[in-house]
């Protein structure tokens, strides 16, 4: 009996050890803390670099659009050379169209627009106005526009007599030049290109075409 008893009690003991009720589960698990962001020093490195770019995007442009332009303006002083050859050889013998000015002046004779657009020029006309407006009319410089023709002999600034073979033109030099308009095209009767620089030729029907330019090229010379 007593042994019956005591293996009742054991049975017993075994089962208060049991949890007939869980815990139900926790519907609501506490609250997790967001540690992802951005630092201070984060963002200010983010900031500095996006201004380092747009600096060097301001900067690096100019110069590019500068470069651009200064290409148009190298052909289109090759275009020009190209158009007084083919008038030369197909409309005036091989001469330079005609100018009425004594060659010992140093002051230039000036084509613009408007007198090269004018009425009274004819289409066989074989001035420089009518090389202009038959040949050249539609050429323009990417800043400043519609072209002058400034036409100049190769002569000292101090003197009324050409130049010896090879010695540079003074007229114009070349500070004259890089103080006027991009749009003024200077053609230089009798001379040749040294660099940038035009020099006294032998053949009289040769010209120098200089173009100032934005870079640090300051002017561009090209041979006819």
């Amino acid at each position: 009996m007593n042994k019956h008893n005591n293996s009742i009690l054991s049975s017993s003991n075994n089962f208060t050890n049991i949890n007939l009720y869980p815990a139900p589960p926790n519907k609501y698990p506490p609250l997790r803390q967001n540690t992802t962001g951005f630092t201070i020093i984060e963002v200010a490195l983010v900031l500095g670099l996006a201004g380092l770019i747009f600096a060097m995007v301001f900067l690096i442009l100019p110069t590019l659009w500068s470069a651009e332009r200064d290409s148009e303006r190298r052909d289109n002083v090759l275009t020009f050379i190209d158009t007084l050859k083919n008038f030369q050889s197909n409309n005036n013998r091989g001469a330079l169209p005609s100018i009425s000015f004594d060659m010992g002046e140093l002051k230039p004779v000036t084509i613009t627009y408007s007198v090269a657009h004018s009425g009274d020029i004819k289409d066989n006309d074989t001035t420089w106005a009518g090389f202009y407006k038959n040949y050249f009319l539609n050429t323009e410089d990417p800043l400043d526009g519609n072209y002058t023709l400034k036409i100049y002999n190769c002569a000292q600034n101090d003197s009324t007599k050409n130049l010896d073979l090879d010695q540079p033109c003074e007229n114009p030099s070349e500070s004259t030049i890089l103080g006027e308009n991009f749009g003024d095209l200077h053609i230089i009767l009798g001379a040749r290109c040294d660099g940038a620089t035009a020099v006294a030729s032998a053949n009289s029907r040769k010209v120098a075409v200089l173009h100032k330019l934005e870079g640090s090229n300051g002017v561009y010379c090209a041979n006819s």
